[in-house]
């Protein structure tokens, strides 16, 4: 009899186990699909920025556009791994590389020069190294990061600490 409960109380529990799993993937695809979401908002705006022609069209062109470069990188990765863990660690890399990237602008070699001709190279690893770049390249990772919060949370009151219900 005491086996029969055991036995039982396995089930249950690889029952819920399952739940709680099946749960946990749906909030991945739930985050997934906002955050590509947010991408198709980002991508075009950031080339928006960096084409802009109006008032203030240098800090939108240079800056701006540097910004959402940012938070475009984040939500890229993040796509991939949506937890809260990785996307500490993705927007920690994302300005590493990104503050290398710059740094690289300093160097000029034949190949880096023929990648810099195309406009994916210039999109992607720039063209001239300009110390300003960096502190909006702060901003744009921790404005990247709070998105990614909310992306992952699902709702602004999870985000606080409100719960959903």
């Amino acid at each position: 009899m005491a086996g029969d409960k055991a036995k039982e109380l396995r089930q249950d529990q690889r029952v819920l186990e399952q739940r709680a799993s099946a749960l946990k993937s749906l909030g991945k695809a739930r985050s997934r699909l906002r955050i590509a979401l947010a991408l198709v908002l980002v991508t075009p705006l950031g080339f928006g920025f960096k084409f802009y022609r109006g008032p203030g069209h240098v800090w939108f062109n240079d800056y701006g556009a540097g910004l959402l470069y940012e938070v475009f990188w984040i939500l890229v990765f993040l796509f991939f791994w949506p937890t809260k863990r990785a996307l500490r660690r993705i927007s920690a890399w994302v300005l590493v590389v990104t503050c290398a990237l710059e740094t690289l602008q300093l160097w000029h070699p034949p190949f880096l020069e023929l990648i810099r001709s195309t406009f994916l190279g210039r999109a992607l690893i720039g063209t001239s190294f300009v110390w300003w770049d960096f502190p909006h390249y702060v901003v744009g990772t921790a404005l990247g990061y709070a998105l990614g919060l909310l992306l992952l949370s699902g709702s602004s009151g999870e985000l606080l600490g409100e719960g959903t219900g």
